[in-house]
């Protein structure tokens, strides 16, 4: 089992046979980035595609689920060997589908502006001033406002009885959930793993989160959905 798999499988058998969940997690292993005006051109290694179909073949007990990917290509990619995992375990064909906001959604500048910043400040400074509100909101979202436009993705597949879904998306999608729902910082708990995510669940009127064993509960009327 991948370093990542184990915490997401303690959340998935707390919660075993009590409804569908949600996943969200970051890509497969990548090829370096070898520079931040260009970083959506890194694919996925060797490994990376070979860990994705591990974890399939592991999420395959979810029984009946659904792929879901941002507009970048190693999440593509990363969707449709979760999909070919699954298959070979079932015998059951999971498309993937693209879903715009598990990319980067909460920009609103000119990425090269952003990509700059982090030359000159570093990766981790710049998550930490825009978690802080430092930067402006012209140029990112809040913080708050980026996790409630995922947790509105993760809300929207949990509102009817229907399969589980896995959402691959990038390590500042998961770096939002964390710091918004369990005040967990990437100063204190480093970089998000590849492939490691949040677990949602809906348990009455509210969003359960699970993330390496820690809990958050987010009510619907937070994220402005019928309870």
């Amino acid at each position: 089992m991948s370093i990542c798999m184990a915490p997401m499988k303690q959340c998935i058998e707390t919660i075993r046979g009590s409804g569908p969940v949600s996943l969200i997690i970051r890509h497969a292993e990548r090829h370096p980035i070898s520079s931040m005006k260009n970083p959506f051109e890194a694919m996925l290694t060797e490994k990376g595609a070979s860990d994705a179909f591990t974890m399939g073949k592991q999420m395959s007990e979810l029984g009946d689920v659904r792929l879901y990917h941002s507009p970048v290509a190693r999440c593509r990619d990363t969707a449709i060997n979760i999909g070919k995992g699954i298959s070979e375990k079932t015998g059951v064909q999971v498309p993937a589908e693209m879903i715009y906001d598990l990319g980067g959604p909460y920009m609103r500048g000119d990425w090269d502006y952003v990509s700059r910043l982090i030359d000159q400040i570093g990766q981790d400074s710049f998550i930490r001033q825009w978690f802080d509100g430092i930067l402006p909101e012209h140029v990112l979202m809040p913080l708050e406002e980026a996790a409630l436009n995922q947790m509105a993705i993760l809300a929207g597949q949990l509102a009817n009885t229907g399969p589980s879904a896995i959402n691959v998306t990038h390590d500042w999608n998961i770096l939002i959930l964390r710091e918004w729902a369990f005040n967990l910082r990437h100063e204190d708990l480093g970089w998000p793993d590849f492939l490691d995510g949040v677990l949602a669940q809906r348990v009455n009127s509210s969003i359960h989160l699970c993330y390496h064993g820690k809990r958050a509960e987010i009510p619907l009327n937070k994220l402005s959905l019928p309870a």
